[in-house]
């Protein structure tokens, strides 16, 4: 239907979206099925994803006359403003009713399990089934509806809509950039990579910040250093333009530690590596490591040995090369410590007693798997030493080049380190 044609990549979901507006048009061929007729459609998911456009996409194909409903009135106001727009949806059947981010109908201070918002929604649903009115809902949280809205005969269509995958994402990224005055080394594969796990608003947001950055640094086009540092500005709240060291000593331990980080992934599978930068955000002294995770990814003990090791090799560098204990690790041995515990209970190292239900969550238990995940990560820190003792010239290359560069991405990297 052509009234997709908008929405890029989604397949799945658009299959789910043409079936539902064939069901509302053609109903009568599905009533001979015995076919109960569709209520509502609620679509969830992160901000930023598409969830209105597929909306308004589905509304447009089902041709009825539609109103969108948007939390732009006080509570009051608005729980009025429902009231009407049920009353008129109902005086000009079929027609359908939008509620766009129904999550955030209620007020943010009085967060109830039963805002009486939804309560109204759900009262007037249930007053006019009888009507040809279809009911479209979007929302980012969907813990945040009361269950009671999502059972047959209210919304008993529920469709999450995920942020892109890899495919539909360079999908999505070839429309965004086609009209853009882009530099020619800067790919929709390349773009996918920095941008992996990012929403569709995300890359639009970026890609007009790096189209700031470009005119005011003189550029007539989006170079792969501007994209980037917009990338980091936005993504990570990094302070690309105002940034000062506090000394160069603290620039060379981050470099250092940075540099750790991507010896160890080059070892293990270096086309996963996307980029590396030394400027930290401002939550963290630390820089940024990007690594693509695979999108098949399977959890087992070779796949968390070696992302354990990738997690401290950024702090073993620091003390290799300083002598000194690396302070500014504190997420990587958290990080570290949570992926050896998960391993260690979902392994059942401590044998099939540990499965009992009554004592699975035991303090016994949990001062078990803590002090055998200490001892496993005191084994992995030892080794990941070792391995950067030994490959300790791609620590120097990389963290010099960062001294001079401040961001690496792979080919810089690749072609350091080959």
């Amino acid at each position: 239907m052509e009234n997709f044609a908008n929405i890029i990549g989604y397949e799945n979901e658009k299959k789910q979206l043409m079936q539902i507006c064939d069901v509302i048009k053609n109903f009568e061929r599905y009533a001979k099925l015995g076919v109960k007729k569709i209520r509502g459609l609620l679509l969830h998911g992160p901000m930023g994803v598409g969830k209105t456009l597929m909306a308004t996409s589905l509304m447009q194909a089902i041709g009825h006359q539609s109103y969108i409903v948007r939390k732009d009135k006080i509570k009051e106001e608005f729980i009025t403003y429902i009231e009407d727009i049920f009353e008129t949806a109902k005086e000009n059947t079929p027609s359908i009713i939008l509620f766009d981010d129904m999550d955030k109908f209620f007020s943010e201070d009085n967060q109830r399990r039963n805002p009486e918002e939804l309560i109204m929604i759900q009262s007037y649903m249930d007053q006019f089934k009888d009507k040809d009115i279809f009911i479209i809902a979007t929302a980012n949280v969907l813990r945040d509806i009361p269950t009671t809205l999502l059972r047959a005969g209210r919304f008993e269509k529920i469709i999450k809509i995920n942020r892109p995958n890899r495919k539909d994402a360079i999908q999505l990224i070839e429309n965004y950039i086609q009209n853009k005055p882009i530099a020619k080394d800067i790919t929709p594969q390349w773009i996918g990579n920095i941008m992996d796990g990012s929403s569709c608003a995300e890359l639009e947001g970026i890609l007009n910040e790096a189209g700031i950055y470009a005119v005011f640094h003189h550029e007539d086009q989006i170079s792969r250093d501007s994209f980037l540092k917009a990338f980091l500005m936005k993504k990570f709240n990094v302070k690309i333009n105002d940034f000062n060291w506090e000394s160069y000593l603290h620039k060379q331990k981050v470099a250092y530690h940075e540099a750790g980080h991507i010896a160890i992934a080059y070892i293990f599978n270096p086309k996963n590596i996307v980029f590396v930068s030394i400027f930290p955000n401002q939550n963290e002294t630390r820089g940024i490591t990007k690594i693509l995770e695979d999108e098949d990814y399977n959890f087992s003990y070779q796949k968390m040995y070696e992302d354990a090791l990738y997690t401290l090799a950024g702090k073993a560098a620091v003390e290799m090369k300083f002598n000194e204990i690396d302070v500014g690790a504190t997420s990587d041995l958290e990080q570290t410590s949570f992926l050896t515990q998960r391993f260690i209970k979902n392994y059942v190292v401590h044998g099939f007693d540990y499965l009992e239900s009554e004592y699975i969550d035991s303090r016994e238990n949990v001062d078990k798997i803590v002090k055998e995940a200490n001892k496993m990560i005191g084994e992995m820190y030892d080794e990941v030493k070792s391995i950067l003792f030994q490959h300790w010239d791609k620590v120097e290359k990389v963290a010099n080049e960062l001294l001079k560069r401040n961001i690496l991405v792979y080919d810089d990297i690749v072609s350091l380190l080959q």
